[in-house]
C-alpha cells in the first residue's frame, strides 16, 4: 500500500459545506430582514457565480449593483422603504466578515 493511499483525504463535497456552515448559509444565499421587516436574501459573496460576477464588475452604480444582488426582489425593497446605501454596506460586511471566518474552516478528513 503506498503512503498516499494511507493518508486520510478531504472529500471535496464537503468543502462547500464547511464554509457554508461556518458563515451562516444555505444554498449560497445571504438571508436578511429589510427595514420593512421582509426577509431578502442576496448571494453570498463567496459562493457567488462567476457571471454574477462579472455582471457585477460591469455596473456602473450602487443601483444596479442592488438590482443585481437582490435580482427580482430589487422592486419590493425599494418599495418596502429600504436604502440601497444600507444594502451596499451590509454586502461589504458580508464579505469583510467572510474573510475572517475563512480562516478558521476545517474540513473532516476521511
Amino acid at each position: 500500500m503506498s503512503k498516499s493511499s494511507k493518508r486520510r483525504l478531504v472529500r471535496l463535497n464537503q468543502v462547500r459545506p464547511a464554509y457554508e456552515e461556518a458563515v451562516g448559509t444555505k444554498g449560497g444565499q445571504y438571508p436578511f430582514v429589510g427595514n420593512d421587516d421582509i426577509e431578502y436574501s442576496f448571494p453570498h459573496p463567496a459562493f457567488m457565480p462567476k457571471e454574477l460576477r462579472a455582471e457585477l464588475d460591469d455596473a456602473d452604480d450602487e443601483d444596479e449593483i442592488a438590482r443585481i444582488l437582490l435580482g427580482e426582489q430589487y422592486e419590493k425593497f425599494i418599495k418596502g422603504g429600504n436604502d440601497v446605501e444600507d444594502l451596499m454596506l451590509l454586502f461589504q460586511n458580508v464579505g469583510a466578515e467572510y474573510r475572517g471566518k475563512a480562516d478558521k474552516v476545517r474540513i473532516s478528513r476521511s
